[in-house]
């Protein structure tokens, strides 16, 4: 799992990044690699900062050639929670649920900005929310789903 961080109030990369952009790294206990989602061309598909989020650690994962990287030090970050790239989910610290709304401009953070909106995460999420229901059919529909990506390579496994 990779790190969500903010960048610092008043450090320089504060300047760098955008508001609100989704900025995620690992680090090596002084410089951490960053990899940053802004939308500056508001692309129809990032509708939230989990969606910035999840683009970002995209480029992270598969070490993507992009101008959206930097390597910097620690001391201008602030961690903030990590990505959950099998639920598709921005996972904040309660803590820092306040710095967050600060970053995104808003009174407090609604649930639905941390849920990547990606197809594959939704039905993700759906096909947990199914194997955990009360009803029976509900869950034997939800674990024929599960049978049927685990015997066919070309679907995506949970």
């Amino acid at each position: 799992m990779l790190t969500i961080y903010l960048p610092l109030p008043d450090s320089s990369l504060e300047g760098e990044i955008d508001r609100g952009s989704g900025v995620v790294g690992a680090s090596d206990g002084e410089e951490a690699t960053i990899f940053y989602e802004g939308n500056l061309y508001g692309a129809a598909n990032i509708k939230n900062f989990a969606d910035r989020v999840h683009i970002a650690a995209d480029r992270s994962l598969h070490h993507a050639a992009t101008v959206a990287r930097a390597l910097v030090d620690e001391k201008e970050l602030l961690e903030i929670g990590f990505w959950d790239d099998n639920a598709g989910r921005a996972v904040i610290l309660p803590e820092c649920l306040g710095d967050l709304a600060d970053w995104l401009d808003v009174e407090s953070v609604p649930p639905s900005e941390l849920e990547a909106t990606a197809g594959h995460y939704v039905e993700r999420r759906q096909i947990k929310a199914a194997l955990a229901s009360p009803d029976p059919v509900v869950r034997a529909q939800a674990k024929a789903v599960t049978r049927a990506r685990a015997a066919s390579p070309e679907i995506d496994s949970l």
